[in-house]
């Protein structure tokens, strides 16, 4: 039987929870060692985690500290709308209805640890979650925390006032606490075909304040070109080509630097792109010659100012790597030839 591929989501989806810990009288420090999560990279909420890990901190927090509804407590202290640059393009959706299909076109690009549908029928509107591996059941907590992050997210874009008409789950184990019906202000159901939340369809023609049809089609142009990278490759891989892009001739972009600025172990990040069918040297190689066939097709540079900014030593090597990979030596591209 073989493993599943290892699925990475932000670390910030732990933002907080040391301090809800603390407000609810232990200490997750333990918790967080045990799973081998590093506390500093919850704190600089920068860097992406086995999302096995998360849902099992979450359980082994609610059973060994007797705190049953940690991972609601969790969502609701966190920030709504915390996705990126993805919560940045919602904002500029002109309705509600435009900003969650917004969000849930390019959530991918955040999270692949699930996936969520809006779907509208009889004048009821469902935001339904679901789970990759239907045959297997997820931890409570994590559905938990789902579910509450995603009422929180609705009503960041409608209103603190707004509830749902009603919260589903399909576990029947969920702790519902007091708290937490106070938060969802909506009847809860168990034994659900899907989790969601569900609310008047109407609510989706609510006016965003801060629309603006402009910056939300520029933001969703560049989100639309790392969508294939993702579909094509991977999600780690999509995000180690969004980083080399940036980096590559302007800043260190060897596997360690890289699996830096993931917050990953360099070995992890490897055994996680070859799970995707890539390698780092690949990619790499891709981000090179994709900047060198955008500058020799759009600008007048020289072939060594090209072997210069997509980090080659020497021209021979970048010309060489470059005919590899176009069939054609670079002077044959460039503009005007």
């Amino acid at each position: 039987m073989t493993s599943r591929p290892a699925i990475f989501v932000s670390i910030d989806a732990l933002a907080g929870c040391i301090e809800v810990a603390a407000e609810a009288g232990f200490d997750i420090l333990p918790h967080l060692r045990r799973r081998k999560i590093d506390p500093d990279l919850i704190a600089g909420e920068h860097g992406l985690i086995d999302y096995a890990d998360i849902t099992g901190l979450l359980e082994d927090v609610a059973a060994g500290e007797n705190c049953p509804d940690f991972g609601f407590r969790l969502a609701r202290a966190q920030r709504p709308l915390q996705f990126g640059m993805i919560s940045q393009t919602i904002a500029f959706a002109p309705t509600v209805g435009h900003a969650i299909d917004t969000f849930l076109k390019y959530r991918a690009l955040y999270s692949q640890s699930g996936h969520w549908e809006l779907q509208r029928q009889d004048g009821i509107a469902h935001l339904r979650r679901f789970w990759k591996a239907p045959q297997r059941r997820e931890g409570t907590q994590i559905v938990a925390y789902n579910i509450t992050k995603s009422v929180q997210a609705v009503r960041a874009l409608i209103g603190q006032d707004w509830s749902p008409i009603g919260v589903y789950f399909v576990a029947d184990n969920i702790a519902v606490t007091p708290a937490m019906r106070r938060y969802f202000n909506a009847p809860v159901f168990f034994g659900s075909q899907l989790d969601e939340i569900a609310f008047p369809e109407a609510d989706l023609a609510t006016p965003i304040p801060t629309g603006n049809p402009e910056l939300l089609a520029v933001l969703t142009s560049y989100l639309d070109r790392l969508l294939p990278d993702i579909s094509r490759r991977g999600q780690i891989s999509a995000q180690v080509q969004r980083i080399l892009r940036t980096r590559v001739g302007s800043a260190p972009c060897s596997l360690e630097d890289v699996a830096d600025a993931l917050a990953m172990h360099p070995r992890t990040l490897q055994r996680a792109l070859v799970a995707e069918g890539v390698t780092f040297r690949t990619l790499k190689n891709d981000a090179r010659m994709q900047i060198a066939h955008q500058l020799l097709q759009t600008t007048r540079l020289q072939i060594a100012e090209v072997t210069s900014l997509t980090g080659y030593r020497h021209a021979s090597s970048f010309s060489r790597a470059y005919r590899q990979t176009n069939g054609q030596p670079p002077h044959m591209k460039r503009l005007g030839s």
